[in-house]
């Protein structure tokens, strides 16, 4: 039986991310092949939930209308993966996908939706946790209806890592302070919700609801790095297998499409404090960090060793191939 073993508190929120190895490593080893399928697919596809200590050693092609090639490391991508690697560069990938939506937020407000104690238990379904977030969105939607959002559950608290605390983010743009009265009316709809889905009745228990605005580029910066780490460090298996499949990052609202000018700007500015290179934040959203052309990520999967013919970006997530001649390279090799 897999089991946690140990990690360490994440630093502030800024600093580096470093996790020890969170669970010893299981008996049973899955099939290459799904093995494989798992890392080009991503973790809500694959049957296997457990960690392989093979996270990390596959890549994939990416070129662009120029001919510009890049290699990418393919991370399992779940939390609480026993690769520090793959733990933080899945952290600072989520944060390179939000900025291009953040560069059009002058101005934020965030909401922090909790769960008593009383219905966690209901919530562990992801069924549930999805009906939760769309009707909390409806509700945001009907009440101020040009609202954009980026959303994303986090599973446990700061202060008890092996302890399910589960609780909604919500960065919204272009919302200011809220009237007492919209606060007080959102409240009372959110306590009515929780009662709905869960089937237990709370009383006169009061529910937790945080807002807070946001009124510069920094603190929304801050708030999206902070939204995006991961919360569920410590391996549980059978929470880990009622979540699969759930899609836990979702963005609604008409967001503009950013130029590669644009998104460039941005991933500058914010080079200090995400700790991204600007090259990381334009791959991460498909564009080529050379030309500014779209990037396609090609499915099939070649064995990381083609690394040595590449040159590294940001600490080992993606790479440039040299002369950009991949095809030359791995018809010599073989691998």
């Amino acid at each position: 039986m897999v089991t946690a073993e140990t990690v360490e508190n994440l630093s502030e929120v800024g600093s580096d991310l470093k996790v020890e190895n969170l669970r010893s490593q299981g008996e049973n080893t899955p099939p290459e092949i799904s093995y494989v399928q798992s890392l080009a697919k991503g973790y809500h596809d694959s049957e296997d939930i457990d960690q392989d200590n093979r996270c990390g050693s596959r890549v994939i092609v990416g070129e662009c209308d120029n001919g510009h090639q890049f290699l990418k490391i393919l991370y399992c991508g779940k939390e609480w993966c026993s690769n520090p690697k793959c733990v933080e560069h899945t952290w600072k990938r989520r944060i390179a996908r939000a900025l291009p939506k953040v560069a059009v937020m002058e101005e934020a407000g965030y909401f922090v939706f909790t769960l008593p104690t009383e219905m966690r238990e209901v919530f562990k379904v992801r069924e549930n946790l999805a009906e939760l977030r769309r009707c909390v969105k409806r509700k945001l939607k009907r009440t101020y209806p040009d609202l954009r959002a980026i959303t994303r559950w986090h599973w446990f608290g700061d202060s008890n890592l092996g302890k399910f605390h589960p609780h909604l983010n919500i960065l919204v743009d272009a919302l200011q302070k809220i009237p007492g009265e919209d606060l007080k009316e959102l409240k009372r709809y959110y306590k009515e919700l929780l009662e709905r889905i869960s089937g237990v009745n709370i009383g006169d228990k009061k529910i937790d609801l945080w807002y807070s605005y946001l009124k510069t580029k920094g603190r929304i910066v801050h708030a999206v790095k902070y939204i995006m780490r991961p919360t569920f460090l410590i391996y549980e298996r059978d929470l880990a297998e009622r979540l699969k499949g759930f899609r836990n990052n979702v963005y609604w609202g008409r967001w503009r499409d950013q130029t590669y000018e644009e998104i460039e700007r941005e991933a500058v500015r914010r080079e200090a404090n995400t700790k991204i290179k600007p090259e990381v934040v334009l791959l991460s959203n498909k564009i080529c960090p050379v030309c500014g052309k779209p990037i396609v990520w090609y499915s099939k999967i070649y064995s990381a060793a083609y690394t040595v013919i590449a040159q590294e970006i940001d600490q080992g997530y993606y790479y440039r191939v040299k002369d950009d001649n991949f095809s030359d390279w791995f018809r010599d090799w073989g691998l």
